[in-house]
């Protein structure tokens, strides 16, 4: 199976929009669009980040939610 299928399997598992997770990992929905669909290559590690992220959500966006409201992120 492609990887960038097997992120979007995973995304939508989850019930995350590709804003979601741009948002989460880092990067523009346009990227990760870009990933789902095979139109962007990415490194093996970077794939495994995402998996990682996308396995653990509920942690990862609690953590997230709860720096943000601390301040933490703030730009």
């Amino acid at each position: 199976m492609m990887a960038g299928r097997r992120l979007r399997e995973l995304r939508l598992s989850k019930g995350l929009t590709q804003e979601n997770v741009a948002d989460l990992f880092g990067t523009t929905q346009d990227r990760i669009s870009k990933i789902e669909t095979g139109r962007l290559q990415i490194k093996a590690d970077e794939y495994f980040e995402l998996v990682e992220l996308l396995s653990n959500v509920e942690k990862v966006a609690s953590f997230t939610i709860n720096d943000r409201q601390k301040g933490v992120f703030a730009k």
